[in-house]
């Protein structure tokens, strides 16, 4: 086997952790119905499968987009800021949008309806405010051909692509 040929089997590993925790998760019906244990045992498959992808898929995993924005947003925004896991999930949404795909278009609608149901932000508005200009530094840093991770997985990113999805989110 090659090199390449790992690295695909890497990512197909990774993927499948993944949809296996969303199919989990987008399953649960009414949060109330849930106990304490189940609730904790939930958030800990979830962080041991964000974990274990990051590890698995290296430079392909999915959470690629997600993290650099978070990355790019604690840069640009000072003060008091939302969680790590509350920026994260808005970063989820943006890589989702800027893959600009049919299925990636299906899977942020279910994203979205998921997170207002357990009230994860699905915008700037619910995260915290954003100037124009923060917005503007923040898509200047997500397009950085020094993030070598998310130019893996977007190597033809334009500044304009990444500041019309966080406009998106804006609203």
């Amino acid at each position: 086997m090659t090199l390449d040929k790992t690295i695909h089997v890497t990512a197909a590993i990774g993927r499948f952790y993944i949809e296996t925790c969303r199919k989990i998760m987008l399953s649960l019906e009414d949060f109330n119905e849930i106990s304490d244990i189940e609730w904790h045992n939930a958030l800990d498959t979830i962080f041991l499968v964000a974990a274990s992808v990051d590890g698995i898929a290296d430079q392909d995993g999915r959470s690629v987009g997600a993290y650099a924005f978070h990355n790019a947003y604690v840069k640009v925004i000072e003060g008091r800021r939302p969680t790590h896991g509350e920026i994260v999930a808005l970063g989820s949404l943006f890589q989702i949008l800027l893959e600009d795909l049919q299925e990636s278009r299906e899977l942020a609608l279910e994203i979205d309806q998921f997170y207002k149901k357990i009230g994860l932000p699905r915008n700037f508005k619910e995260l915290g405010t954003i100037t124009d200009d923060q917005l503007l530094e923040m898509a200047s840093l997500l397009v950085d051909r020094k993030d070598s991770r998310m130019q893996s997985v977007f190597p033809d990113i334009s500044l304009d692509r990444v500041t019309s999805v966080l406009m998106q989110l804006r609203e």
